[in-house]
């Protein structure tokens, strides 16, 4: 698999409630997408969500260092799932910090799992689970909000949550 174009963009999709914890509050989600078209026309989609206080990135860093490493992704030709494996672990970490490397290896991924027609799941060699399962989340709030958020997690039935707490 050759690579021919990386493109980078933000995208920000405003949150029904603020959603706060002990180190930061948003009031709408904050990603990074990676598209990296092939020689076949066929697109790769990754996307990660830098934070700053856990990683140090922001989408100004990790799109600088994408940027950085594009022409040495277009020259890399993926000719295994092996390839990929090594220039996400290997390579790209010389230049890139873990946020940047995710959106990228899921680019990747997705490009060469429609380059073989093989479905992600088997080309790394791990079978789906019967059933996902999703917790629900409950961030800061006042008593009266807490207990709102939890009447709501009850009504949608979530067997597990996570409780942001503060110090």
């Amino acid at each position: 698999m050759k690579i021919s174009k990386i493109s980078v963009r933000r995208l920000q999709i405003p949150l029904r409630l603020r959603f706060e914890q002990s180190n930061s509050r948003a009031a709408y989600s904050d990603s990074t997408i990676v598209e990296i078209n092939t020689g076949n026309n066929l697109i790769g989609y990754g996307e990660s969500c830098p934070r700053p206080y856990v990683t140090g990135e922001d989408f100004v860093t990790v799109s600088r260092d994408i940027h950085d490493v594009a022409d040495l992704l277009k020259q890399t030709a993926f000719k295994s799932i092996e390839d990929i494996r090594e220039c996400v672990t290997v390579v790209l970490p010389r230049h890139m910090g873990p946020a940047a490397v995710c959106a990228v290896e899921l680019a990747l991924l997705d490009a060469w799992s429609k380059e073989t027609g093989t479905p992600m799941a088997a080309a790394l060699g791990a079978t789906l689970p019967a059933r996902v399962q999703y917790a629900g989340v409950v961030p800061l709030r006042s008593p009266e909000g807490t207990a709102q958020l939890m009447a709501l997690m009850r009504h949608f039935a979530f067997k597990d949550l996570k409780l942001k707490i503060d110090a």
